[in-house]
């Protein structure tokens, strides 16, 4: 526990120096880091052009590397904006991050209750989910990942549950969101990680990688819209919500059919959305290594 108290320590007086920080200098310094792990060759680093390499054939390793480099400077510039997403007024929130088209969710919030928010890491996936109950009119159980650190996890639980939300952790399952669901609430998860070889494998850029069919299933038990969503950083440094509905009403209610077609629909949105912009997705996931498992 003194190693897990030291560690937060440092990552909050890191986080008081990156509070003060005004954005142009924050983003130099995560182009600094980031070019630190490139020279340095890190594991992930490596992962990540492999990543890369794999999923855009023929691509220059120029090329690659430039991609590598702003996925992780991508990530770096998530991590240094914590502290302001855990101190932001609502004010302050509204004018980092906009909503593309926010009155279609409002429309579906109005009629169904609730919604599936799903999305990825992208961007600033954090800003997303408090985005949510600040342009739709809903505050959101959020799906969650335990940290290794209980003080950094509890930091963040702190910060996630701002605007009303909650926090269920991911080792709940499937009858943790049932339950959020069952009580009206709208839920939101990330699903852009690999899923275990038991899970649902979906070509993802050409080779199959498992995936959590959890959200298609119960848009489609409990007929609620699946909306997929990503927080896209602009030139400025603030974000835009993209957010759009994943069609649903040609599947005429919940089979492991009409689930597989739902959840192929929301990862090639996903696709889509990468090859756009392929240097704001985390690619160090190890997004494809039970895929051999697919072909057994």
């Amino acid at each position: 526990m003194v190693v897990s108290w030291i560690e937060y320590a440092l990552f909050r007086l890191i986080g008081a120096l990156l509070a003060r920080m005004p954005a142009e200098l924050r983003w130099k310094c995560a182009g600094a880091v980031a070019h630190m792990a490139m020279l340095l060759k890190l594991k992930r680093i490596t992962i990540a052009e492999e990543n890369i390499r794999l999923s855009f054939p023929g691509m220059e390793e120029q090329h690659i590397r430039k991609i590598a480099f702003e996925s992780s400077r991508s990530l770096i510039e998530a991590f240094f904006e914590l502290p302001f997403l855990a101190r932001a007024t609502p004010m302050q929130m509204a004018r980092t991050i906009k909503a593309a088209n926010p009155e279609m969710a409002r429309r579906i919030i109005e009629k169904y209750g609730r919604a599936i928010f799903i999305s990825a890491h992208y961007g600033n996936w954090e800003l997303g989910a408090l985005a949510i109950p600040l342009y739709f009119g809903t505050s959101v159980t959020i799906v969650g990942k335990p940290q290794r650190n209980p003080y950094i996890n509890a930091y963040l639980d702190r910060m996630r549950e701002r605007l009303h939300n909650s926090i269920i952790p991911m080792d709940g399952g499937v009858r943790a969101m049932m339950q959020a669901l069952e009580r009206k609430s709208s839920v939101a998860l990330l699903l852009d990680q690999s899923a275990t070889r038991q899970d649902m494998f979906v070509d993802f850029f050409g080779r199959p990688a498992p995936t959590y069919k959890a959200a298609a299933a119960l848009s489609l038990k409990f007929n609620i819209p699946l909306l997929f969503g990503l927080t896209v950083r602009q030139p400025d440094l603030t974000y835009v919500l993209e957010l759009q509905e994943i069609q649903r009403d040609d599947l005429q209610g919940y089979s492991e059919e009409n689930v597989r077609i739902l959840t192929e629909r929301h990862v090639k949105a996903l696709e889509d959305a990468i090859r756009k912009l392929p240097d704001q997705w985390l690619w160090m996931h190890r997004r494809w290594k039970h895929s051999e498992y697919a072909l057994s």
